[in-house]
Formats: structure tokens, sequence, C-alpha cells
């Protein structure tokens, strides 16, 4: 199955640092080479996660001034050796790790010009899906569970049902800020959706 992750917004929620820098690269705590924490990209992280679970195929949609997601996920081999270089043997096989699975896939990279929303930059990326069933990720959304069993079952549940859509949902305290599906519950945490509202007065 192939990958899209959208990482095209320009972050104004969190002006003024998202100006220079996507919002999608800002640093989080992750578990490293022998276990120990590091800093990554939060798009990293949903990269790996992704990775691990076997997606190799990725298409990035990115827009004005995200310039530095490309370069990042470009492997640099003169990086490498600077790091090593300078003593920085850890943070070497950190990038090493990294650039591996990078190597191990096919990236491509999507121009978002103007943001026209979620269902245009989607569709920007029609020539990559090619009419195939692919998973849909947010580049700046980070779910996690134990060995990314949230995106496992997202696949099985797409499968077993033969749906044409499967996507996860939360309970929040203020649905009027949001999308709410109105539907029928089939299983344990588990809905068919007969219709999504988007930022209603009154929700379902």
């Amino acid at each position: 199955m192939k990958a899209v992750i959208l990482a095209a917004g320009l972050g104004t929620r969190l002006l003024p640092v998202t100006k220079e820098m996507p919002k999608e690269m800002f640093p989080i705590f992750a578990i490293g080479q022998n276990e120990k924490p590091c800093l990554k990209p939060l798009l990293q992280v949903v990269f790996e996660q992704l990775h691990d679970i076997s997606f190799r195929e990725f298409c990035f949609v990115v827009g004005r001034g995200k310039r530095a997601i490309e370069d990042y996920f470009t492997p640099d081999r003169t990086f490498l050796s600077s790091l090593r270089e300078r003593g920085k043997g850890i943070q070497a096989l950190e990038m090493q790790d990294f650039y591996r699975r990078v190597n191990d896939c096919t990236i491509t990279f999507v121009n978002q010009p103007e943001l026209r929303g979620t269902g245009d930059a989607v569709q920007r990326t029609r020539t990559f899906t090619a009419g195939e069933p692919f998973l849909l990720h947010m580049g700046d959304d980070l779910i996690l569970s134990n060995e990314n069993s949230h995106l496992k079952r997202l696949i099985e549940v797409f499968e077993e049902r033969k749906a044409d859509v499967v996507f996860f949902v939360a309970k929040v305290e203020d649905p009027t800020m949001y999308g709410v599906i109105d539907g029928e519950k089939v299983a344990k945490g588990l809905y068919k959706v007969e219709t999504i509202v988007y930022q209603p007065k009154k929700p379902p």
C-alpha cells in the first residue's frame, strides 16, 4: 500500500515559530539507537512508523516554505562524515539509520502552490496513487500505540470490511470545532459512518 503525507499547511496557529520552520519539522523526543531517547523531527517519526509496518512508497504534499522537508529527506553522506569526524558517533548512527530507511523507499514530492484544503492536496497525488488504495496521514499528527497497532488495525478493518474508506475518530468535549460522524455502531470501537457534519452547532 502507498502512503500520502500532507505537509503543506502554514501552521498559523503556531506563529511566529512556523514562519521559517515547518511545523512538521518540530523536534520531539523519540526512542533512538540503543533504546536511548533522542530528538527527531515529528515528520520523521511519522515516516518511521509507516516504514516499520512495511510502507515503501511515499508521496509528500508540500507547499511554499517547505523546502526543509525535501532537504531533510535527501541523504547527505558528507554530513554523516562530518559528524563522525567531530566524534558524534551516536548522532551519525541515528542519521545513518534514517537514511537507510529513506534509501529503502520511493519518495515523491508534490507541490500545492496555493492552500486550497485537504481535498485539493489529496487530488494532486492522483498520479501517485493511480486508483490504488492508499493511506492518508497528516504530517503534523502523531498517534502512538504499541508496535503501531493502531495503523495495523486501520488496514485490517479496511481490507476485512472491503470498505471505501476507514479513518480514526475520537471523542472530544466540544465537537463543534471539528467534523462529527453520525452512523451505526457495528462492533466495539467501530462505526459504519452515514454522514459527516463539519463544525455543527448541534452535533449529532
